[in-house]
């Protein structure tokens, strides 16, 4: 196993047969994984991590963005922050044929790409321009209120850093960056638009309580009752689920919970109006 020297003192890295190996230089040292081109083990999320494993696919070159914190020391240091897009390669003719993380040449965008590491209030964003607009990916930022500040800036706001990063190698299109966009300007979040579902279903348990009573009162408990009890369920089942750790990014969950709300709010008018007819 082959061991290359830290970057600036921040990171050292190991290679075995199939994968490369990302791992703090000293203890007071963890990074944030912004996304990779290839294969890794973290999630595409925020993660404090130690290390982190990649598997570059053979013959193809890639990247992992990660941003930097050597924590203060005993000595009364300063916190350091640094930001990396990591050259990763997989060749047969070169270093033993075995997976390799770039620690001296920095990454450069495919042609006519550009993208960087943005620092943010002690947060980092992975970021991209695509004809005039500036995509980013906040790891610490996404499940936050900051989505609406970072939006009011002139932000793009996407869900996974990866995608990014496969833009800045060439393998990502502008149009799948667009299919993960979180939020834009003027636009509300996807998080907003699941708050407003909860309210909305709030609302909807009342109507539906006050229904079932009248209908009770009447003598008359119609069987439409209780489909609308287990459809209530379906969709209070899907809001607990899209408002989960980042699930809430999931555009078709929201478009789901849109459609059940609906559907539901059409079944309570004709329940209502059954009670009332039958009354």
């Amino acid at each position: 196993m082959s061991t290359q020297l830290g970057t600036k003192g921040f990171l050292c890295f190991q290679s075995n047969p199939s994968t490369a190996l990302i791992q703090q230089w000293r203890g007071n040292v963890h990074f944030i994984f912004l996304g990779a081109s290839c294969s890794t083990n973290a999630p595409a999320t925020y993660e404090n991590l130690t290390m982190l494993s990649v598997e570059p696919q053979k013959g193809k070159g890639g990247i992992v963005a990660v941003a930097v914190t050597a924590e203060a020391d005993e000595r009364g240091r300063a916190d350091y922050q640094a930001n990396f897009l990591l050259p990763v390669s997989f060749e047969q003719d070169k270093h033993d044929g075995k997976p390799w993380v770039e620690n001296e040449d920095p990454f450069v965008p495919a042609a006519g790409r550009l993208g960087g590491i943005l620092n943010k209030g002690g947060g980092a964003m992975l970021s991209v321009k695509i004809a005039g607009n500036t995509y980013v990916y906040p790891p610490l930022c996404l499940s936050a209120n900051t989505l609406t500040e970072l939006t009011k800036k002139g932000y793009i706001v996407v869900s996974d850093g990866s995608v990014l990063c496969r833009y800045l190698t060439g393998d990502a299109t502008p149009a799948e960056v667009e299919q993960m966009v979180v939020a834009r300007p003027n636009e509300k979040s996807i998080s907003e638009r699941l708050a407003e579902a909860q309210t909305g279903l709030e609302s909807l348990k009342s109507q539906l309580q006050f229904a079932e009573i009248r209908s009770k009162t009447s003598g008359s408990h119609c069987e439409v009752y209780e489909k609308l009890r287990r459809d209530l369920g379906r969709v209070l089942d899907e809001t607990d689920e899209a408002t989960g750790m980042f699930a809430s990014t999931d555009k078709a969950k929201v478009r789901r919970i849109s459609l059940l709300l609906a559907g539901l709010q059409e079944k309570l008018i004709t329940a209502a109006l059954t009670a009332t007819k039958v009354a």
